[in-house]
């Protein structure tokens, strides 16, 4: 059997759908006989790719100089918890350990 698509089966955090749709996607798939089931969260993906790389890439694409500073701006900015800036949430999370 093939491989579902990431897009069309995401549930998750999407406008639109709910825990029971999810639900009832499954048992189809499961019904059509897929087996495996693959999740991934990409949530720290940023943090942990090459941003030189990442922004070479996008620099092909996107030839706006000042769209490639904010987004680089974006890719270097840390996160705000509790009002507090950090530089990265790994180096929240370690402060608690």
């Amino acid at each position: 059997m093939g491989l579902a698509m990431g897009t069309i089966c995401s549930y998750g955090f999407r406008p639109g759908r709910s825990a029971r749709q999810a639900v009832i996607a499954a048992k189809n798939y499961i019904e059509e006989g897929y087996t495996w089931v693959v999740d991934i969260d990409l949530e720290k993906c940023f943090d942990r790719v090459n941003h030189d790389k990442l922004m070479a890439s996008v620099a092909r694409k996107v030839k706006d100089k000042r769209v490639l500073k904010i987004i680089r701006m974006y890719l270097n900015s840390g996160v705000m918890i509790n009002g507090v800036v950090v530089e990265t949430l790994d180096k929240e999370l370690e402060s608690f350990l």
